[in-house]
């Protein structure tokens, strides 16, 4: 069996991009990414529109484990090391996905709260031995 994590990215700004993100269809929270403006697969730049895998990893940054977005086989972009996790405004990411419910103007709230149930989902669906795919949408 597979969950499938949507990201679908609705609001392009200058400086942050807008999405939701649904879990086999049910809404979760809204994510947070920076906006394209290096080449692709530049460090500090969003993530590409494709079909990815979430794993978990430890995060030496964080002192816990994360979900970790990953491609089977390219080394390059797993060595990017992007996450979910929470943050409130784009000043809280380096290239990685940031969760919360966006109730205001370039901001993000209860990113930690929305953080930790889609981790919650995710790790569920792991131990029971599923994939857990990640589809992103422009």
């Amino acid at each position: 069996m597979t969950m499938q994590i949507l990201l679908t990215r609705n609001w392009s700004k200058k400086d942050y991009t807008i999405g939701r993100i649904l879990a086999n269809g049910e809404f979760v929270c809204n994510s947070m990414e920076l906006p394209v403006r290096t080449a692709e697969g530049d460090k500090g730049n969003r993530i590409p529109a494709g079909v990815y895998t979430i794993k978990e990893r430890y995060s030496p940054k964080f002192r816990r484990i994360v979900l970790w977005v990953t491609r089977d086989g390219d080394k390059a972009f797993n060595e990017r090391y992007i996450l979910f996790h929470a943050g409130n405004s784009v000043k809280d990411t380096q290239g990685c996905v940031l969760t919360g419910i966006n109730d205001r103007i370039g901001w993000l709230s209860l990113a930690r709260k929305c953080e930790d149930r889609l981790f919650g989902l995710v790790h569920a669906a792991l131990r029971r031995n599923e994939c857990v795919t990640l589809k992103i949408t422009s």
